[in-house]
């Protein structure tokens, strides 16, 4: 047996499923075919970042993050992350286009690699920088965030093979015997 790993952002493995390109798709934001099953597999926290040497972010008259005046280092179109930031966008009332992007780049590693260099801020999935956070050369900014899914997702209309329906079946169980921890507890 053989499984092949390619990471893309959701939009892109949503297409790649339905258009039979892969079988199996781990996404971290929503989905809208129709002929797509999915099943919640995890979640994840986001959080704001920045590179811990920095100054604090720039806030506004009301006292409250100046969302307008910060260097936004993002990922593409498409990414829960950059989801994230268009959501908190659209809280305080703006759009994308009203932030500073000073960088779109293709990786949450990347992303994290930008901001520790002090290009600017992020959102981005707190597993991808607990570690920095730990080694301080990040510090994470308070501000509520939505909480992630993760989901896997696969067409309706096509059989898994023996390797895909063990692969789903471990990340099932795992989310499984998790949730029954957490209710036992």
């Amino acid at each position: 047996m053989r499984l092949n790993v390619v990471i893309r952002n959701t939009q892109e493995v949503e297409s790649a499923v339905v258009e039979g390109e892969v079988n199996v798709g781990l996404v971290e934001g929503p989905t809208q075919h129709p002929a797509l099953i999915r099943k919640q597999i995890d979640r994840d926290h986001i959080v704001l970042v920045i590179a811990s040497d920095q100054p604090p972010l720039p806030v506004n008259a009301l006292g409250r993050l100046d969302l307008r005046a910060i260097n936004w280092v993002i990922r593409e179109a498409g990414s829960g992350t950059r989801r994230g930031l268009e959501e908190l966008a659209v809280r305080e009332g703006l759009s994308l286009d009203d932030l500073n992007i000073f960088l779109v780049l293709p990786s949450n590693e990347a992303v994290r690699e930008a901001i520790v260099a002090g290009a600017g801020a992020t959102i981005i999935s707190r597993h991808v920088v607990a570690s920095a956070i730990a080694a301080g050369t990040l510090s994470e900014i308070p501000i509520k965030l939505p909480l992630r899914e993760y989901a896997l997702v696969r067409h309706r209309d096509r059989h898994a093979t023996l390797a895909q329906q063990t692969l789903i079946a471990h990340l099932t169980d795992a989310t499984d015997a998790a949730s029954r921890s957490l209710e036992q507890s």
